[in-house]
């Protein structure tokens, strides 16, 4: 089952222009009934290459999710994707930083 929160590994290509490309790992922020009722998914790449956009939430690594160096969620490249487009569950967010993940959507949404 894909949920909201969880992070994966998915082919983003093809792409045009400035699109993150290749295979990246994404954090699916579209909420679980919409994930469970569609073959789409809303989602946001994660970097580690940091771009510091204001924009774009920082993630520090933990025990939980996987992460090896501080990483970016990338708001501004929130996309749909097929579900055939995600490879494999790589972990999820823990809840603790899920307050921080919906503040910093409805920030994003409203700018």
């Amino acid at each position: 089952m894909y949920s909201q929160w969880d992070i994966y590994l998915a082919n983003l290509n093809p792409t045009l222009w400035q699109e993150q490309s290749w295979i990246w790992p994404v954090l699916i922020v579209s909420g679980n009934s919409f994930n469970q009722n569609n073959n789409i998914f809303i989602v946001c790449p994660i970097t580690s290459k940091l771009k510091k956009y204001y924009w774009d939430l920082i993630v520090k690594p933990n025990k939980t999710n996987w992460l090896s160096e501080i990483s970016e969620i990338l708001g501004f490249q929130i996309r749909t994707l097929s579900k055939e487009r995600l490879i494999k569950k790589i972990w999820n967010i823990e809840k603790f930083e899920v307050d921080n993940v919906l503040n910093w959507i409805n920030i994003l949404l409203t700018l």
